[in-house]
């Protein structure tokens, strides 16, 4: 049997798939079986491939149908890996197995073609819109690091009068995006005339943030010389209070104050206290080809979310996004306030530029662990005046996980 318009000798698992679909519906059941003296072929003798340039060792000969059919499968994958890396094959089947059913390592049917090669573009596509700083191991695992400098810069909003701004340090960004903040509120509260909470012209993105935001204030006591172990310091957790929204807000801004020591100094702790400034961390990860990187993550109320240790060990967590970011406010020796961040995201693929989603090759409910780590230093002496300096470490992040395998 001939295939108009094959190739006369194929030679790779990309040269099945222009032939596969040429085949008549009949033939698509057939399972694809391999010898050395017909290659690929199907049971009803059409060869489609040789395999000469594809096998990593010699291989006997072999005349049962079940022997004939393990040995395509060993030829699809190890052409698979080949050309997409080790393990890329394993990931692929086991996917699909998942997904359909079907265990292709049984056998490959020449209408499961079409499912092997949806897959991998997957698979590829994830690679090609992942960090530029993670890694991943022939055996699926999920690591590697880097250390983000500056911001991607911003093309031109014209309907929204946001003019477009180039590549900046991080200090910049943020510094520019406390700024609005607490210019915003000036301005609110000159047009509203409203007294501020505890003397703070507190941000109106603040004020929203505050309830789901997760902070630890290091607030300095005065030691009790009459009691050996007087803490030199009171943490205010916001994650932990069981008051009623408005007393809540009251007291940790009241804590607040102290921990800044005037007002003004507290107006610009907080202008770099909500999901503006943790969206400045969020959105600088490049992928390998410098682009944004975009992640997807699994509905935050799912109960069954996990990720996979360095250790294999499938630990449960609960996905958040902003809240997931722990931030300890401190003032340090010099004065100066220090925000130190540590942030946990747990996501499960990324999107491309056209907006589609990307699932990883990951097991049910697992996800990859996504950890950000920064501190910033505002200026304490400037912030006592009502300004604004601010310095920021370059973002540390790091993957772990483990895609299926």
């Amino acid at each position: 049997m001939q295939i108009k318009g094959g190739p006369a000798t194929p030679v790779a698992f990309s040269d099945l798939m222009g032939i596969a679909p040429n085949l008549p519906k009949s033939e698509q059941k057939n399972m694809l079986r391999f010898s050395e003296s017909k290659g690929v072929y199907t049971n009803q003798g059409l060869s489609l491939a040789r395999l000469s340039d594809f096998l990593t060792r010699s291989t006997q000969r072999m005349d049962a149908r079940d022997k004939k059919v393990e040995a395509a499968v060993t030829w699809i994958k190890g052409d698979i890996d080949k050309k997409y890396g080790d393990g890329t094959a394993d990931r692929v089947f086991k996917s699909i197995a998942q997904n359909t059913g079907v265990d292709l390592n049984k056998g490959v049917k020449v209408g499961d073609l079409a499912k092997i090669e949806k897959e991998i573009k997957s698979i590829n596509a994830f690679m090609k819109n992942m960090p530029s700083g993670m890694q991943i191991l022939p055996s699926g695992r999920v690591s590697g690091s880097q250390d983000i400098h500056e911001t991607f810069p911003k093309a031109a909003q014209p309907e929204r009068n946001i003019a477009a701004k180039p590549k900046r340090t991080l200090s910049a960004a943020l510094t520019e995006t406390g700024k609005d903040q607490i210019d915003k509120a000036l301005l609110a509260a000159a047009k509203n005339k409203t007294d501020s909470p505890h003397g703070i012209t507190l941000p109106q993105r603040t004020s929203d943030d505050l309830p789901r935001m997760n902070y630890k204030l290091h607030v300095p006591q005065i030691p009790d010389n009459s009691k050996p172990d007087s803490p030199a310091e009171m943490v205010y957790n916001s994650y932990q209070s069981a008051d009623s929204p408005s007393d809540f807000k009251d007291k940790w801004l009241g804590q607040l104050v102290k921990l800044a020591g005037s007002p003004q100094a507290a107006t610009v702790l907080s202008s770099v206290m909500n999901q503006d400034s943790l969206g400045v961390l969020y959105s600088q990860i490049p992928t390998s080809d410098g682009k944004q990187v975009r992640f997807t993550m699994p509905n935050s109320k799912d109960p069954n979310t996990t990720y996979t240790n360095q250790m294999g060990v499938k630990v449960g967590v609960s996905p958040k996004q902003y809240s997931g970011a722990a931030i300890d406010v401190s003032k340090n020796d010099d004065g100066d306030f220090e925000l130190k961040i540590n942030w946990k995201l747990y996501v499960n693929g990324v999107k491309e530029e056209n907006g589609e989603n990307i699932k990883a090759n990951l097991d049910p409910d697992d996800t990859i662990q996504v950890s950000m780590k920064s501190t910033w230093v505002i200026d304490g002496k400037a912030a006592q005046k009502g300004e604004l300096v601010l310095n920021s470490e370059p973002i540390h992040v790091s993957y772990e996980g483990k895609l299926a395998s």
